[in-house]
């Protein structure tokens, strides 16, 4: 009699063990959808992979909207007035020793919106816009003696003035779905499009001025009153874009959230290009020089990549009655476009080079 009491309790002990384990599955989860979750009065179907099927929204439907400030560093790996990287540096030494552009950070923004297809499968389709513009100008000096005694004397004075722009125009369309769901840890993949537009422009205008004599007796020289020369690069890109968001929640609201995306992209581009010098040579007697000069080179196809990186730390709220959710984040981006920078009217002797922004990421969504 004693044993069947101590089996029946030990029945039911286990009976309520595992309804309360099986309630513990149905808790408020922080996902990418923020919407508040309820407890689902029937047992969903569990896929072990995708934790958050086990997580049901209030509603079947969840859009969002985000907008970011950000304020970027543009740099590359050679002199920004450089439309590419020096393939050979024997006559071109003397224009690496000039000091280098450093247009420093300038501001920009993001927007996006999304939504959410369903409660049990908790796919997102985003899209994200990011504009961003810089530029920058710088004046070099020269003023030198040749110190090529005993058979050729002179001096070189120049002044070149440097004025460089850049514009970056960024689209994403992307499906983002859910990879892993805990109550501390989410992650999720993302895939799609990206499409990218940059524009570089650099302007360089001055004087030169080469006098030279041979045993000071036969003159050598080039004076150029009027140099102007703009060189202006366009490309677009389009291609695949995957990555992945991950966010550990720490406690009160608070997160860290990270974002890591790499894309392969169509590149086509277009150069222009533009010489207008107005001088003379002087080989004895002075010859006059006036002439303009225009290139053009289009449709320069090819591949290339880009890797992006976000660190931040979020903080997100719940409010009217949890129907709608407010996530703000301050983080640092940091964007590689790899042997974007490519001046097809210079390409003969210039490498392409990389483009590099980052810089303060400060970020708001809103749920609703």
């Amino acid at each position: 009699m004693k044993l069947e009491k101590i089996a029946c309790l030990s029945l039911l002990f286990c009976t309520a063990a595992f309804a309360q384990c099986e309630d513990d599955l149905y808790v408020k989860s922080d996902t990418n959808n923020p919407r508040f979750f309820q407890q689902s009065k029937q047992k969903p179907i569990v896929n072990p992979i995708l934790y958050s099927i086990t997580y049901l929204p209030e509603q079947s439907w969840d859009v969002d909207v985000t907008a970011d400030y950000i304020f970027w560093l543009w740099s590359q790996d050679t002199d920004l007035s450089n439309g590419g990287r020096i393939s050979s540096q024997n006559n071109l030494d003397f224009q690496l020793k000039t000091a280098l552009l450093d247009p420093g950070y300038a501001s920009g923004f993001q927007v996006g919106a999304g939504f959410h297809t369903g409660p049990k499968s908790d796919w997102r389709i985003c899209t994200e816009y990011t504009w961003y513009r810089n530029s920058d100008s710088l004046t070099t000096n020269v003023n030198v003696s040749l110190p090529l005694q005993p058979l050729i004397s002179g001096t070189l004075l120049y002044e070149v003035n440097r004025d460089v722009s850049l514009s970056f125009d960024n689209a994403d369309f992307l499906l983002q779905g859910p990879l892993y769901a805990s109550k501390s840890l989410t992650a999720s993949f993302l895939a799609g499009l990206e499409a990218l537009f940059i524009t570089r422009k650099v302007d360089l205008s001055g004087f030169l001025d080469l006098s030279t004599s041979l045993f000071d007796l036969f003159e050598l020289g080039v004076d150029f009153s009027n140099l102007n020369s703009d060189f202006k690069t366009t490309s677009w890109s389009l291609g695949p874009k995957f990555g992945f968001n991950a966010s550990w929640l720490l406690g009160v609201g608070l997160k860290v959230l990270t974002n890591v995306t790499s894309s392969l992209l169509y590149t086509q581009y277009s150069s222009n290009a533009s010489v207008d010098a107005l001088g003379s040579i002087i080989f004895g007697v002075p010859n006059t020089i006036d002439t303009e000069l225009s290139l053009a080179l289009n449709n320069l196809n090819t591949l290339r990549a880009a890797s992006t990186a976000y660190l931040g730390l979020g903080w997100g709220y719940y409010f009217s009655d949890d129907r709608y959710h407010l996530d703000l984040a301050v983080g640092y981006d940091f964007n590689a476009y790899w042997n974007f920078v490519t001046d097809a009217v210079r390409a003969t002797w210039l490498l392409p080079a990389t483009l590099y922004l980052q810089g303060l990421n400060i970020k708001a969504r809103f749920d609703f």
